[in-house]
């Protein structure tokens, strides 16, 4: 506070004390009059009219007694007036010391003087309320310490995740010397280091140049860091919002995209979720002067590459842009390796990526169906559907459902298949029955017994395979569930028997009424004595218990032979027909040749 503004205060302070004062005085002598004319005017009144009445001993009683009442009223507003005017003078006396001692404190620090603590109420006060003070600021330093490692660890745990799902090596570690905590900033002074470090080039290593695209809605913010890259020697395009950035990316390539977070319309977390559904290899650096630990936790898990706090320096912003065109050169190489040894592309690299993969997967999806059949009785049993997709990105099922359980989507795509083969079924009499998978979380899925579901119209022709590689304990009354799809028409089906978990459990809760021997056992069971017995014993127990057995996997004419011996008659595999859409012929080789057109449903005891 300067000299004018603490002159101002005190001025006015004593302004507003004299005005007290002055009222104060006021108030007493306006009620010493105002008592005195009433008992006066009432006094006066009784006094005219006794004098009226002719005097006597009652009239002069009364003057005695006004007079005493006078007297005493008198000595009262005396000690009022005198009590007031005391508290008055106390007070001016008061203020006139503080004012004083104020004064005096002013002077010395005006000539620079160094003193002791001195405050109105004593040295002694100040001191605890110092004392306090630093209480409360040794507090609140704890506090922010605290915090400030808190966040790390949040960070650090979801670095750790998104390297979980992702498979990404180069995933970092996060500096958080001056991170701020939820809906607070860092101050500018110390912001600038603040990023997702990743292992910065040598100084003395020429710079990495490339195409780098710059997204940011200030435009004092846009052309500086288009001047660094560009005195860098890197070609820049810059956009001012999220929809021209992505125009732009629809028509050009880029090594490297650097965009603001907050911008209107489109901020950069949308921004980099829709890149992501066009380019699952460009690192994006995603760069806010309002960090907080959810925008810096959705950066982690959308996959940026950094996440850098304005202001930037010029040397870290050259840093990671570099950096991050490295990487992006050797993405684009490791992609180009697989496509040359014929492998499928890689999965995106961070969840946006592999959000996209599963859209465009939803949006390609259809089902292939391979036959089982009845080689005794030369009859088509039923058909499997199969998941397939036109998506590089998810090219096998497996991809897909692992895609699906990271995402947590798996509800979304057991529905889609369901509904795709049951109205692809519902149209073909000639199919006796369908096979469709299941995965144990669908059975926790309410649309699976919805009779409004396009499976539950034709649950009459339908079996479902649950797998034995998954655990029903994490099915809350699996039990029950069963029970309730078997009362709507389903009929179930223990897939891969034999290549899952070891014992009865998931076979004795489930009940089915047909069991897949796993392809690990078909394979070569004409050369291994061991298979052959095995698949005797469970052949045999099945059918004891009135349950069918399917063989899968059956890719020769060896091991068909060698299952029909041991007592296996319904098998499904290469050797009759490849998986195909909808519905492919069974070739029965040497046993004759059976078109799905013509095929007759077998009698079953399902």
């Amino acid at each position: 506070m300067d000299k004018t503004q603490w002159t101002r205060r005190v001025s006015t302070h004593l302004t507003l004390i004299a005005v007290v004062l002055l009222g104060v005085s006021a108030l007493v002598g306006a009620a010493n009059l105002w008592a005195f004319e009433e008992l006066e005017h009432d006094a006066a009144l009784e006094i005219l009219g006794c004098g009226r009445a002719g005097g006597g001993d009652e009239c002069r009683e009364l003057g005695r007694l006004h007079l005493e009442r006078l007297h005493s009223l008198h000595y009262l507003f005396i000690c009022l007036s005198l009590t007031a005017y005391g508290l008055v003078i106390w007070l001016a006396i008061n203020v006139h010391k503080r004012v004083k001692a104020l004064t005096e404190l002013a002077q010395r620090l005006a000539r620079g003087e160094a003193i002791e603590p001195v405050l109105l109420r004593g040295a002694d006060e100040f001191a605890a309320v110092g004392r306090s003070l630093d209480s409360a600021v040794s507090s609140l330093a704890r506090q922010h310490a605290e915090e400030r490692e808190q966040l790390g660890e949040r960070i650090e745990t979801l670095v750790s995740m998104n390297r979980a799902l992702t498979g990404r090596a180069s995933a970092s570690k996060l500096d958080v010397s001056p991170k701020a905590v939820t809906g607070s900033s860092i101050p500018p002074a110390i912001s600038a280091s603040g990023r997702f470090a990743v292992a910065s080039p040598a100084s003395n290593e020429p710079p990495q140049l490339g195409h780098i695209l710059l997204v940011d809605d200030e435009p004092e913010v846009l052309r500086g860091f288009a001047r660094i890259l560009t005195a860098r020697g890197h070609q820049v395009t810059t956009a001012s919002r999220g929809e021209e950035a992505m125009a732009k990316l629809s028509v050009g390539h880029f090594d490297v995209l650097v965009s603001d977070i907050a911008m209107p319309d489109m901020d950069g977390i949308e921004l980099l979720r829709e890149v992501r559904r066009r380019d699952l290899l460009i690192p994006v650096i995603l760069a806010t002067g309002q960090p907080a630990v959810k925008t810096a936790a959705e950066a982690v898990e959308m996959g940026a590459f950094q996440y850098l706090i304005k202001p930037i320096r010029k040397d870290n912003l050259c840093q990671a842009v570099e950096h991050a065109i490295r990487m992006h050169h050797m993405a684009r190489a490791k992609q180009e390796a697989s496509e040359l040894l014929g492998q499928s592309a890689a999965l995106g690299g961070d969840r946006a990526g592999l959000e996209a993969s599963f859209d465009r997967t939803l949006d390609t999806l259809w089902m292939a169906y391979q036959p089982i059949v009845d080689v005794r009785a030369h009859t088509l049993y039923a058909y499997e559907s199969l998941l397939r997709s036109n998506e590089p990105a998810l090219p096998h099922p497996g991809a897909v459902l692992d895609a699906a359980e990271r995402l947590d989507r798996l509800e979304v795509l057991g529905r889609a298949i369901r509904s795709k083969a049951a109205t692809e079924v519902a149209k073909a009499t000639a199919v006796p029955l369908l096979f469709v998978n299941l995965h144990v979380r669908d059975l926790l899925d309410p649309d699976l017994v919805s009779p409004d579901a396009p499976l539950s119209k034709i649950a009459n022709r339908v079996v479902l395979e649950i797998t034995e590689r998954s655990s029903l304990e994490d099915v809350r009354d699996a039990r029950k569930r069963v029970a309730a799809l078997r009362e709507m028409g389903f009929r179930i089906a223990v897939d891969d028997m034999g290549a899952g978990y070891a014992g009865l459990s998931s076979f004795a809760l489930l009940e089915p009424e047909v069991v897949k021997l796993d392809m690990s056992l078909i394979r070569d069971v004409h050369k291994n004595a061991t298979k052959s017995k095995v698949v005797r014993s469970m052949t045999e127990l099945s059918k004891g218990m009135g349950i069918e057995v399917v063989a899968e996997g059956v890719e020769t004419a060896e091991e068909r032979d060698t299952l029909i011996e041991l007592g296996c008659d319904l098998l499904q595999g290469y050797l009759f027909a490849k998986p195909a859409k909808a519905f492919p012929d069974v070739d029965w080789g040497d046993l004759g040749s059976l078109s799905a057109g013509a095929a007759q449903p077998r009698a079953s005891a399902v």
